[in-house]
């Protein structure tokens, strides 16, 4: 019989023993789940209000970079509208300079009637012989006016107003004076050499 109590008795112990251990660790491991679990929840807005910062900076920087870029197109297209209208004006000026054809060079004259002399038949010597002569007369020059007789142009036609009938504008316009000169030999001389031998006797023709 006292075998049997000690048995018991030292069962109870046993079970006693586990039942404490088991109600002291349990809550501990429930309270450190719910630590951990308020600690999770505090961090995640954390997280969430500092990725929200960044997006804001980030939209911030980027409207920021777009404003910059439009102000620099807007620069570089108010440069290109400039420059599209100074090239305007120096083409207008230059279309006026062309038009005034008294200021060609003197190559351009001589082209001119190059090609004319060539489109009446008349020879390469011809042209040479076309070339002294308004050489002497008025030295290339479209705007030659002589003081004392009046004469005038390339051709120093005397009146200077016989050239109207070659163009209204005979005074500034060089191929106008130029188809005169042509016309003129050829009524009076017939070719430029016949002109040039008769301007060496006379020193006029």
């Amino acid at each position: 019989m006292k075998n049997k109590i000690l048995k018991w008795g030292f069962r109870y112990l046993i079970i006693i023993i586990v039942i404490g251990l088991v109600a002291i660790v349990i809550p501990n491991t429930m309270i450190e789940k719910e630590l951990q679990t308020n600690e999770t929840q505090e961090e995640v807005p954390l997280q969430d209000a500092v990725g929200d910062n960044e997006i804001i900076a980030k939209t911030t920087n980027s409207k920021r970079i777009v404003k910059k870029a439009s102000k620099k197109k807007v620069k570089k297209t108010k440069k290109k509208t400039t420059k599209k209208v100074s090239v305007k004006k120096y083409t207008k000026s230059k279309v006026r300079k062309v038009s005034l054809n008294a200021n060609a060079s003197v190559t351009e004259m001589k082209q001119y009637a190059h090609q004319l002399v060539l489109s009446y038949g008349w020879s390469e010597y011809d042209w040479q012989c076309l070339v002294k002569i308004v050489n002497h007369e008025s030295g290339w020059n479209a705007n030659a006016v002589n003081k004392s007789s009046s004469a005038c142009g390339l051709p120093q036609a005397l009146p200077c107003s016989k050239m109207a009938s070659a163009g209204a504008d005979y005074k500034t316009n060089y191929k106008t004076q130029l188809k005169w000169l042509m016309g003129y030999i050829k009524g009076r001389y017939k070719t430029p050499s016949k002109a040039w031998s008769f301007w060496q006797k006379h020193h006029w023709y």
